[in-house]
């Protein structure tokens, strides 16, 4: 095959830190080539140079087999990350063929340039109008149609950043097909992300990044220390249940997509429920937290039946939610740290925040599992592992009888991910029951599994 993209000898640095040291990669016409990396700041270096934004300090890139200077402002590599950069208020047809350089000196009639975005859509299999605006589509669409511009402008290399953080299965599959198709066209594609069994889905080839170095082509055989690298970091002891106390259950429910559901969580163990959509475990979280009414069917909560009408009551009985990106969505910037770590325990004691002795015991627990806590931090002032760590401690300071966690290993960061895998444990140590909710099977915890199998003209039910 014909060598369309070489990087060599590249040495890279940030903020003084050297990042990259002899960085390697070599990329054929029509083929995928994945990259695992653990550490974030490495894939953001290497996307950022394959993009054309930051000039290493050494190296030698090579395009057609032809020795090049330079990658800024080449236009013939294409990033996609899982946050869009196209623009929202435009239609899909101006941002693929509109938003681009040297296009103000001509005009091109709306209805012409929704045919030609039309017909490139349709052969690429995508499923949607031209003329609506981006942001009337999910994420998932959206890379689609930056995949879409990049096919129809002419990119030859398209690189693809930790896609498995932010879509489900289902979503990855659809994207396996579409690059499958654009391959056959001649295009090529550069796959980061932290999930080997991700990688090995969508290419040819698998490189092991480690330290800045090309450390390894990964293959069938792979090498003792990336086995050790891949699963001893991941994996956890298992917490064999031996006190066979019902927390919650599900008795025959049926509501929305999912009919005739049963499940038992009992104290302290953690149960994976995955959807490869997420429209049956989207049910399950709302009937959980108080924001769906079941057709038929009970909940009961230690052994007794309850009827949840809300976030509020569902806290106030003991059952607790980490949603999606807990770090961002569910901590207070305007509180110190301290101040949100008594957050949620503050409701089990009347003028709480008046009486200085039930926090103090509070940041005494906890003070010595930060890195050097300092109560009085706010959280922009926090490394993002406190953070982390906040988000869960302030729910072991409550100890609700079970805790919902959505998609808890979305980090893309690897050291972040083996942190919260250490985290969900402290919380079934300490009695706990965890449902963790998944739509990626790479996410998958130590535990109880169960999936969610969409059956032909029928609900979901459980397997």
């Amino acid at each position: 095959m014909k060598e369309k993209l070489r990087v060599e000898n590249i040495i890279a640095e940030e903020g003084g830190i050297k990042l990259l040291d002899d960085f390697y990669l070599s990329l054929e016409e029509g083929q995928t080539v994945g990259l695992y990396i653990k550490e974030s700041r490495i894939k953001n270096i290497i996307t950022d140079i394959l993009d054309g934004i930051h000039e290493p300090l050494n190296g030698f890139y090579f395009l057609d087999d032809q020795r090049i200077d330079t990658l800024t402002n080449l236009q013939k590599i294409h990033v996609v990350e899982g946050e869009s950069k196209l623009i929202d208020g435009m239609t899909i047809a101006d941002n693929i063929f509109v938003i681009r350089s040297g296009f103000k000196e001509q005009f091109i009639h709306d209805r012409l340039l929704n045919q030609q975005a039309k017909r490139l859509l349709q052969e690429l299999n995508i499923d949607l109008d031209p003329r609506l605006k981006i942001n009337q589509l999910t994420s998932f669409e959206k890379v689609q149609i930056e995949l879409a511009k990049a096919y129809g402008l002419g990119y030859e290399v398209i690189v693809l950043k930790d896609m498995s953080a932010y879509f489900s299965d289902e979503n990855l599959e659809l994207l396996k097909e579409l690059m499958t198709y654009m391959m056959t066209q001649k295009k090529s594609f550069i796959m980061i992300d932290s999930f080997y069994d991700i990688l090995t889905e969508f290419s040819s080839q698998v490189i092991w990044v480690k330290h800045g170095k090309s450390k390894w082509i990964l293959d069938t055989h792979l090498p003792e220390a990336f086995v050790k690298e891949l699963f001893l970091d991941t994996v956890q002891e298992e917490k064999y249940v031996t006190d066979k106390k019902p927390v919650f259950q599900f008795k025959n429910i049926t509501c929305d997509t999912i009919k005739n559901f049963d499940m038992t969580i009992y104290k302290g163990e953690i149960v994976n429920i995955f959807d490869r959509s997420g429209t049956g475990l989207n049910t399950l979280k709302q009937l959980i937290l108080g924001n769906k009414k079941t057709n038929s069917g009970q909940l009961l909560l230690n052994n007794k039946v309850v009827r949840i009408k809300s976030l509020d009551q569902a806290i106030s009985l003991g059952v607790g939610y980490i949603g999606f990106n807990p770090t961002k969505n569910a901590l207070f910037p305007d509180l110190t740290c301290l101040e949100n770590l008594c957050y949620i325990a503050s409701r089990k004691v009347k003028n709480f925040w008046m009486l200085n002795r039930y926090k103090n015991s509070l940041l005494n627990h906890f003070s010595d599992k930060f890195d050097g806590m300092d109560a009085t931090k706010y959280i922009d002032e926090m490394s993002i592992f406190d953070r982390q760590r906040l988000v869960y401690y302030r729910w072991l300071a409550y100890k609700p009888d079970l805790i919902v966690i959505e998609r808890p290993f979305t980090s893309v960061d690897q050291l972040l991910r083996q942190l919260t895998y250490e985290l969900i444990n402290e919380l079934s140590n300490n009695g706990i029951a965890v449902i963790l909710m998944s739509v990626n099977k790479a996410e998958m915890f130590t535990g109880r599994y169960y999936e969610m199998i969409p059956k032909e003209n029928t609900p979901f039910s459980k397997e």
